[in-house]
């Protein structure tokens, strides 16, 4: 079945290559963008007030957020992330409600910050490690803030957006998946080009630790999930999205050096020196998630991920 999908981000980093492999599927795609004149793979970006022209089933996938690495996090920054997932995916489906179109399934990107509830590593997180709860759902919507939840404020940024998603689709009687992403990597990627830049010319150093995980995930492999997701109504609820085989920092730094055929030998970089330039946005490199995708693999097959390891990733994007 061929479906009409609506993507918010999609100028983004997976945004655009959705929006192609949606279209070259034959499904009708609508970007959304608040970029003016702003086009993906030809077609021509909207705002969220013109979805309210719609009045056939749609499908949205919500892939918008102002970048968490970008800038500092002050308390107007921590605002502006928090808007740019949650208000604006309530803007578009709300344009669609007063337009007449039913929303058939709702699929958001939520990230692997959800459970990072302490400032240490986590070994094989499942998504029962987390829930949103039934109350978030249909409309009833706890009003809270970053400093009532007590959690690190990504992992506070994640579950809003969760319960974003669950009390939109409950109040549209839609599908709902939800995907906690781990680092998206592609040679265009900031995180990839930051992880592996010093370590191709043998100048790669551990950051703190080295224990920490990293959840890498091809973004081609999130990619062929997102279409899963819109095509198939058997995929439904929370999924881990990386690939099954992660590497700590340290053996990443390795393996990478390894590929390259240089040398490995600085020693690691204190913490205190990226804590200081980083501020709070360290806690995203200084601890780690191993992500168990046990879940995904059980309802598509084993061998769905082109890239299933951390060293199947760098190989193809060296």
């Amino acid at each position: 079945m061929k479906h009409h999908v609506i993507v918010t981000g999609a100028t983004g980093l997976v945004g655009t290559p959705l929006v192609k492999s949606l279209t070259s599927l034959g499904h009708t795609v609508t970007p959304i963008s608040r970029k003016m004149g702003a086009s993906v793979a030809g077609i021509p970006c909207v705002t969220p007030v013109d979805v309210g022209r719609f009045r056939e089933p749609v499908v949205v996938v919500h892939l918008a957020g102002a970048n968490v690495m970008e800038a500092r996090w002050s308390d107007e920054r921590k605002a502006r992330l928090e808007q740019s997932r949650c208000q604006f995916l309530r803007e578009v489906t709300q344009q669609l409600h007063a337009g007449g179109a039913s929303i058939r399934a709702l699929v958001g990107a939520s990230a692997v910050g959800i459970y990072q509830t302490t400032d240490e590593n986590v070994d094989g997180a499942v998504e029962a490690d987390c829930t949103v709860p039934d109350e978030a759902a249909a409309g009833r919507l706890a009003e809270y803030s970053w400093a009532d939840s007590k959690l690190p404020f990504v992992a506070y940024l994640c579950r809003r957006a969760e319960e974003t998603y669950a009390d939109l689709a409950a109040a549209a009687n839609a599908r709902r998946v939800t995907f906690r992403i781990g680092l998206v990597m592609s040679r265009d990627a900031i995180t990839w080009t930051a992880l592996t830049g010093a370590a191709r010319w043998g100048l790669g150093a551990t950051l703190g630790s080295g224990q920490q995980w990293l959840p890498l995930v091809h973004r081609d492999d999130l990619v062929r999930m997102i279409v899963r997701a819109v095509e198939d109504d058997t995929i439904s609820g929370t999924y881990n999205a990386a690939a099954p085989g992660q590497l700590r920092s340290c053996d990443f730094t390795r393996a990478v050096a390894a590929a390259s055929g240089v040398p490995y030998w600085l020693p690691s970089v204190p913490a205190v020196l990226p804590a200081t330039i980083l501020g709070e946005r360290w806690s995203l490199l200084s601890s780690g998630v191993r992500m168990d995708t046990t879940r995904w693999q059980q309802a598509t097959s084993d061998d769905f991920f082109t890239y299933p390891t951390a060293k199947d990733i760098i190989k193809n994007l060296l």
